[in-house]
């Protein structure tokens, strides 16, 4: 079934809110008593219910299928479905009920998983005994049918799933605790999934699968079994390599927090090296770091970068994700001048961080992007002088910069950030210099001078400054410029504050020039 579901994101915090109505592995009640007769039979066990009048039972049957089926909105906060889903789950134990009253809760229990809105059952699930939710997969397993097409799909019984559908529901399950993990595990979820084409399945459910996975491999406290944990990593790990265009939309229906969780665990896992390395944020060059290059790396990032691409959500969602910084450390290592080539092509996630800036995108985020943007454009203009006519780039990083600095002062700031802030200011003068007056004048409209002197006032060395003396020396000594009386002045005052720093001798070139 193509992938073509209208979803929302999913995010590990939505799967871990299922937990909260889960039970533990010893304090449970059994559904059913007191859904039907009142709490005071909760309390006599699960075999009063069995021994009521079958009357009461077939009253009560004739008003729960209304309920059924219905969508999660639909469902949310109704007492009277989350009662009639414990109803119906008692009812359908096997050998217990009369078998038309079975039957009957079955097939309504069989629709609501057809319809994929599973919230309200997955919650029901959760407050049955670990040894009761084994039963009920083994036999929903049971139910299962290969199907080839939607006119089998079409042709399913009462009685019978798909197994994508079942599998989906065990994906769901499994994130409800540690004990339904492991009954889920037991009853062979993975390596049932493993085997089946991901085109099977409805994007919300790969969705949800992959997300269950994550969960899987991802939480210590489980007791999953070794073997099960690297079929986990595999099955993440396999549709980053090629780049899997189902994999793609299914990262598209995350949150950012999931996607950097991926992130960390699976480049942990598989390159170990590359992720010290990367752990390393002191300094932004270390002559001692070994020059790695990691296909699995760089196929993430091409991955990501194509999730950014999809839309405006998808791209805050990857950069929140560290994607700049996995970025900047792969382009620092890599001599892969092909996947870094392919890369730039491939989306445009710095040039919508800048277009977007704040609130959208934090300061830092700001800031790397428009490094990543001057280090990879160089000289290269094409394209960029409508972004500047705008103004995002400028105006943007110098929005990030104050808002990044005003807190400790630039001297707080870790080296490699102080790195990003200075190159991408010889970056702007660079361009300046490239043609003395329109681009210089575009420079200065769009808010280089500031730029140039909240960063001198902050104290840093300014024999940083040197190169960029250039800019408010050629204001002052041109007539050619038509930027007005207030960029002159901002033009002097850096010139001042250069002198008053004893940094003549750049000074002096220029004007001998």
């Amino acid at each position: 079934m193509a992938l073509r579901d209208a979803v929302p994101r999913i995010s590990l915090d939505s799967a871990q809110s299922v937990v909260s109505v889960s039970t533990n592995d010893t304090d449970f009640t059994v559904p059913g008593p007191g859904s039907l007769t009142g709490k005071a039979l909760k309390a006599l066990g699960e075999l009063t219910l069995r021994s009521l009048d079958r009357i009461v039972i077939y009253k009560r049957m004739r008003t729960v299928p209304t309920l059924f089926p219905h969508t999660e909105l639909h469902a949310q906060g109704r007492a009277e479905i989350s009662q009639a889903y414990d109803e119906l789950l008692e009812l359908s134990r096997p050998g217990l009920y009369d078998r038309g009253l079975r039957n009957t809760a079955v097939s309504i229990l069989v629709t609501q998983v057809k319809n994929g809105h599973i919230h309200q059952l997955v919650e029901a699930l959760g407050r049955w005994h670990p040894y009761s939710l084994e039963v009920f997969l083994q036999k929903m397993l049971h139910m299962t049918r290969s199907v080839k097409s939607a006119q089998d799909i079409e042709k399913l019984d009462q009685f019978e799933i798909t197994l994508p559908q079942a599998l989906h529901l065990m994906a769901r399950i499994s994130t409800t605790g540690s004990s339904a993990c492991q009954v889920v595990l037991s009853a062979g979820f993975l390596g049932a999934f493993a085997n089946l084409p991901k085109e099977d399945f409805r994007l919300t459910s790969l969705s949800d699968i992959y997300g269950s996975i994550l969960y899987i491999y991802t939480r210590p406290g489980h007791k999953v079994p070794e073997p099960a944990k690297q079929l986990a990593l595999q099955l993440l790990v396999d549709p980053i390599t090629t780049c899997a265009s189902w994999f793609i939309e299914v990262l598209s229906q995350w949150d950012g927090r999931s996607i950097a969780i991926m992130n960390k665990v699976l480049t942990s896992a598989v390159t170990p090296t590359w992720y010290s390395q990367f752990l390393d944020q002191t300094t932004l060059y270390n002559p001692d770091k070994v020059a790695t290059d990691h296909r699995f790396v760089h196929s993430l990032l091409i991955t990501l970068s194509r999730v950014a691409a999809i839309n405006e959500t998808t791209c805050q969602a990857v950069v929140q994700s560290g994607y700049l910084d996995i970025y900047l450390e792969s382009r620092r290592n890599s001599t892969h001048s092909d996947f870094l080539q392919l890369l730039l092509q491939a989306s445009d996630i710095p040039l919508a961080v800048i277009r977007d800036g704040i609130p959208t995108y934090s300061d830092r985020d700001i800031i790397t992007a428009t490094y990543l943007w001057a280090i990879e454009r160089n000289y290269d203009s094409d394209g960029i002088e409508a972004l500047w006519r705008r103004g995002e780039l400028i105006r943007s990083f110098l929005v990030g910069v104050r808002t990044r600095v005003d807190l400790n002062g630039f001297q707080s700031l870790a080296e490699k950030d102080q790195h990003q802030i200075m190159t991408v200011m010889k970056y702007f003068c660079r361009m300046a210099k490239r043609n003395k007056y329109r681009e210089c004048g575009l420079v200065v409209r769009e808010g280089y001078l500031d730029a140039l002197l909240y960063l001198q006032k902050q104290g840093i060395g300014v024999h940083k400054f040197n190169s960029q003396i250039h800019v408010p020396m050629h204001i002052i000594s041109s007539n050619v410029f038509d930027e007005g009386a207030l960029a002159i002045a901002s033009a002097l005052d850096s010139v001042i504050l250069q002198v008053l720093a004893s940094e003549y001798s750049e000074i002096d070139r220029i004007l001998a020039a």
